[in-house]
């Protein structure tokens, strides 16, 4: 019989999500309703996102281009699984209390790849292939997913770490009384299911199955 290998089949994309709360470069809880600061640029802080519930994002109170607005940074392994032949693709969770359906939202992602025991930790600096769409608000407090921002195959290794960095570039919403947050990131990747390269018909012992 013949050895099944990752490149006769078109995966189905897996995913996965990063909730806010792990996102921001903590500091302790300071006992307010707005805590855990993040360490970037306007150290945007976590917060209830409103009186309706109590779901909470990363508050952005600072939206610009460059580094001018508030900067959320996380680090993250990349994905024990994915095929890194194939692309990265990102897309923001978010909301706000505008309910101007014209208001125009847009999110910024840069990315350091790192290599293990060879790369220098230095802060995101490298932009997406394909950026990551704007949205428009489609009413107050509703929950909203921007389209998907795109990193094109053989950017990272296996084992490797993913340095992140998201910023607002445009926010049309009032962000002094509507406030944006963020709620999270998902990813979708290629999934690599089956050992070794999909070449060899063997694999030695210790082959994680990378």
């Amino acid at each position: 019989m013949p050895s099944i290998r990752d490149r006769q089949f078109d995966w189905k994309l897996a995913t996965k999500f990063m909730h806010g709360y792990e996102l921001v470069a903590q500091q302790p809880e300071d006992g307010t309703s707005k805590y855990r600061t993040g360490l970037g640029t306007g150290t945007p802080v976590l917060a209830t996102h409103n009186s309706l519930s109590a779901l909470g994002g990363i508050q952005i109170d600072t939206a610009g281009a460059d580094a001018t607005g508030d900067e959320i940074h996380w680090m993250m392994p990349v994905p024990y699984d994915m095929d890194i032949k194939h692309p990265l693709r990102i897309r923001v969770h978010w909301t706000s209390g505008s309910a101007t359906a014209a208001d125009d939202v847009a999110f910024v992602a840069i990315y350091t790849a790192i290599v293990p025991h060879s790369t220098t930790i230095v802060a995101a600096a490298t932009a997406l292939d394909t950026v990551i769409p704007s949205d428009l608000v489609t009413g107050a407090h509703k929950y909203q997913i921007t389209g998907w921002g795109v990193l094109n195959g053989g950017t990272f290794v296996n084992g490797g770490a993913i340095i992140w960095e998201i910023r607002c570039s445009v926010a049309d919403v009032n962000l002094a009384t509507e406030y944006l947050r963020v709620l999270g990131v998902e990813f979708a990747y290629t999934p690599h299911l089956t050992a070794g390269s999909g070449q060899s018909t063997t694999r030695t012992t210790y082959d994680p199955g990378y």
